[in-house]
């Protein structure tokens, strides 16, 4: 981490290569509280929300018979923070592996990594709770000796077909949970992670690795740290009393009582951060959590916890990168302490930065082979189709002689076959110049001549649009693609040698304040852009997308990576004609939706009585729509709406904004999107202006263009000083 950015804890443990995660139990409040299906649900959705903001782990523990309703089935409640989510890791912390089956355990785990796409992490444990085994009727004498016949049995089960499929992950990440030299002997034998955080267990751990013929650099610890986040410890201590001795005591009351839990602490972050570096010094830790919620803990001060360790709500003081909603950096844990191999699906906001197009799609294409990528009225491809697609259409790239770094034009309809050829462009590392087909030819021409291109790339459905460019650019190749590409093997989608900063795409803007202007986005652009959509959108692995913005406009190639991001389904049917889009809304079970008539859209629903019953979000430009219209949103549709603000230059979505931003702040167009600063300056001095005063909205960050194409005039006018302009004079609250 440079500088002092983040935290106190941030910055003690930026050395750390640690996931800090929350362990879930469901447990009730002492004296009664919501039942259980509330409790999960309201889980769930909290741990949606972490999601967002950052946490990388989530763990879920394994209890029977406790008056308080503890998590009995980690696996079940797995499968559903599975489909509630799509980069969080997913560990049990641990389950019980005596009481399990084995094929159960075996085929239960595979279906987990399955449904997440390959995000558990397995813990097993020996259990202790005598009441336990004589509930299962298991032997409890032999307890250690099944936790390592199941914990070595796995590999076999799944490799000898006995349980099918095997999971996603090979090997599948596997944990052992010991607080004594047995089981951390049994955690090396088996080669797994120990689950434990005690340095004393570190000797016969790497001894029985090492005896069992695993490397030694294999050995990894983690485990709980009994704590509560704090801005007011002497607050939560007091709170913490009661319901910290009724879980003390849920654990005396077994007959045979050994929970080796130590006494719980609350902290702010920089305690926790000196506490946490002593205890990992010298150990192997990759992966530390603490409790998400201590029941009967007051819902305000659990969100607060769960905010410090994730990331969370934060004062947003003009020209900060804070968004004030889930995800600001201020309170964040551990933004910058992820394992330096973590899959890609577990990327933060910086670390998305370093990433191509080409290697976010080819990470999602192994990771997410199973769901669905793009749909029409037609057909649906999932992500593993939709790279069979790209690698055709880039191998049709290269048979054709375009070489890296080339600039190629691309006109094509607003189309699902439109994204193959798209995406083959940035994993051969071409240059794209997207043109705009309401353009008239002339305006074409000028475009393609300025951008130099080597070719152009032509939708057989635009034949007779082009003609006339046939013609007049007699120096260009127009190369008509199929309709249709068949998915076919080939190389890897992301071995071009692609840097961050090679250009991606030349977008021509609209030209409204003189001649068109290419700006020049880089990768790292581009990925950027798809993840503050991914982030502004909460977008999940669930989510289906409905497309109405054209590929030749930045918003709709940054919507398309924003569902690359998350995995998730964009959708192309029907028109923006309000009928159109609420029966594409109904037929494909739309849940996001860019909605450029959102008033038409209202009054249609509320005159037809069509419920929209999947769809979660509307999104559009911020001060777009009239406050009557957007406060209906959430009456008529049952949605949320999100308002958009940017330009090409910064990347289209520079700043957002939520139903209150707009109803309770007239005038404004929102927050600036994680990693880009915005700030209100003079035009004359470059300064920033004071409170309430106006002036020109500036904007920094990974997001925006490079430069303005072949225009160092231009380019020096718009990136003085390292802030691009964006938009005219505004209010100075953004």
């Amino acid at each position: 981490m440079a500088g002092e950015a983040g935290t106190p804890l941030e910055r003690a443990m930026s050395t750390r290569q640690l996931r800090v995660g929350l362990l879930v139990d469901l447990r009730a409040a002492p004296g009664g509280d919501a039942d259980l299906g509330t409790r999960a649900r309201a889980t769930l959705a909290r741990l949606a929300d972490a999601e967002r903001a950052g946490l990388p782990a989530v763990w879920l523990s394994e209890h029977h018979g406790f008056a308080d309703q503890h998590l009995a089935q980690p696996l079940t409640f797995a499968a559903a923070v599975a489909a509630r989510t799509s980069t969080l890791r997913i560990g049990t912390a641990v389950l019980v592996a005596p009481l399990a089956h084995p094929l159960a355990l075996a085929e239960q785990a595979a279906l987990v990594d399955h449904l997440s796409g390959g995000r558990l992490e397995l813990g097993l444990g020996a259990g202790w709770r005598h009441e336990e085994f004589v509930a299962f009727d298991v032997d409890r004498a032999e307890r250690y000796q099944v936790l390592e016949e199941r914990a070595g049995g796995l590999a076999a089960l799944w490799g000898s077909g006995v349980a099918v499929p095997p999971p996603v992950q090979a090997p599948l990440p596997l944990w052992v949970g010991g607080r004594g030299p047995r089981g951390a002997r049994i955690a090396g034998r088996v080669g797994a992670g120990l689950l434990w955080l005690d340095r004393e267990l570190l000797g016969p751990y790497r001894e029985a690795l090492a005896g069992a013929g695993h490397p030694l650099d294999a050995a990894r610890m983690g485990g709980l740290v009994n704590m509560v986040l704090a801005d007011d410890p002497d607050e939560v201590r007091a709170a913490v009393r009661v319901p910290g001795r009724a879980r003390a005591e849920s654990y005396r009351g077994s007959e045979t009582s050994s929970s080796g839990m130590e006494r719980l602490r609350v902290w702010r972050c920089e305690e926790a951060a000196d506490a946490i570096a002593a205890m990992v010094e010298g150990l192997p830790v990759t992966d530390i959590f603490c409790l998400e919620r201590l029941a009967g803990l007051p819902e305000r001060l659990v969100r607060r916890h769960v905010e410090l360790v994730s990331g969370g709500p934060s004062p947003a003081p003009r020209g900060t990168d804070s968004l004030g909603r889930p995800g600001g950096r201020d309170g964040r844990m551990d933004q910058m302490t992820r394992r330096a191999d973590a899959p890609a699906t577990t990327h933060g906001v910086g670390e998305h930065q370093k990433l191509t197009v080409a290697g976010l799609f080819a990470e999602r294409v192994r990771s997410s082979s199973a769901r669905t990528a793009l749909v029409s009225d037609h057909e649906e491809w999932d992500y593993a189709a939709l790279g069979g697609r790209v690698t055709a259409c880039r191998e049709r790239l290269r048979a054709w002689g375009l070489a890296q770094g080339e600039r190629v034009a691309f006109i094509f309809p607003h189309a699902p076959e439109a994204v193959p050829w798209v995406l083959a462009a940035a994993c051969h590392g071409l240059v794209l110049v997207p043109i705009n087909t309401r353009l008239a030819p002339g305006e074409v021409a000028a475009v393609l001549v300025d951008a130099d291109v080597r070719g152009v790339l032509v939708h057989p459905s635009m034949a007779t649009w082009v003609d006339e460019l046939a013609t007049t650019l007699a120096d260009q190749w127009f190369i008509w693609v199929p309709e249709a590409v068949e998915p076919e093997p080939g190389a890897p989608l992301d071995d071009a040698p692609i840097a961050g900063q090679d250009p991606l795409w030349i977008l021509y803007t609209s030209g409204s304040t003189g001649t068109p202007k290419g700006c020049v986005l880089s990768h790292q652009a581009g990925v950027t852009i798809g993840f503050n959509l991914f982030y502004a959108m909460a977008l999940r692995s669930t989510d289906r997308y409905l497309s109405t913005m054209p590929l030749f406009h930045v918003g709709g190639l940054g919507f398309t990576l924003g569902s690359v991001h998350a995995g998730a389904a964009v959708v192309y049917s029907g028109s923006a004609d309000a009928a159109d889009m609420a029966g594409s809304i109904r037929r494909h079970r739309i849940t996001c939706a860019t909605v450029p008539f959102v008033g038409a859209l209202v009054d249609h629903v509320e005159r037809e009585a069509c419920e929209l019953t999947t769809l979660r979000l509307v999104v559009w430009g911020s001060q777009m729509e009239r406050p009557e219209t957007i406060a209906r949103v959430g009456s008529v549709l049952g949605a949320e709406w999100l308002g958009m603000f940017g330009s090409t230059e910064s990347g289209n979505v520079a700043l957002i904004t939520d139903a209150n931003d707009e109803l309770g702040h007239p005038g404004c167009v929102g927050r600036p999107v994680p990693g880009l600063v915005a700030t209100v300056l003079d035009p004359a001095t470059g300064q920033p202006v004071p409170e309430g005063d106006t002036g020109e909205l500036c904007v920094r960050g990974p997001s925006t263009m490079s430069e303005y194409w072949r225009n160092p005039e231009a380019t020096a006018a718009t990136l003085a000083g390292g802030l691009g302009a964006l938009g005219r004079p505004g209010p100075s609250w953004a």
